[in-house]
């Protein structure tokens, strides 16, 4: 049992770590708010519900059962690997070359060096402001 959990935190820290970058929560939780002004909060706290429900349910039997699917379907772990790598490159490419990136890209510059400055106490009136890089004194 105490050989089993170490390998069971590994697989978890490398499944997690894997899929974070491609699920994006951080971007799409942006992505969402923006889009969903004019929906009532009550609505828009039933509709996250729900897709965190169904993705936990479809990860979890991926997770389970994904192993019998591949094999149902002759598919090796490289070559997930690969059209995995091609997949998120293909991403990659079409998000650094689409009209909203650069869209996005130029209002949260805009949005950075619109908002007011920020006084730091303690450091004698020194003036901080925020840019898409960090923190600019």
């Amino acid at each position: 049992m105490e050989a089993i959990l170490p390998a069971v935190i590994k697989i978890v820290l490398a499944v997690f770590m894997t899929l974070f970058p491609v699920v994006n929560p951080i971007g799409t939780a942006l992505m969402l708010s923006e889009k969903s002004q004019t929906v009532p909060p009550d609505i828009m706290k039933k509709i996250s519900i729900k897709i965190a429900i169904y993705s936990f349910f479809v990860l979890s039997i991926f997770f389970l059962f994904g192993f019998l699917f591949l094999k149902l379907f002759g598919i090796t772990t490289q070559i997930v690997q690969v059209s995995g790598g091609l997949v998120l490159t293909a991403m990659a490419w079409q998000m650094l070359n689409s009209s909203s990136f650069h869209k996005n890209i130029y209002n949260l510059i805009r949005i950075c060096h619109d908002c007011p400055e920020i006084t730091k106490g303690g450091d004698h009136g020194t003036k901080n402001r925020a840019s898409p890089i960090g923190v600019v004194r």
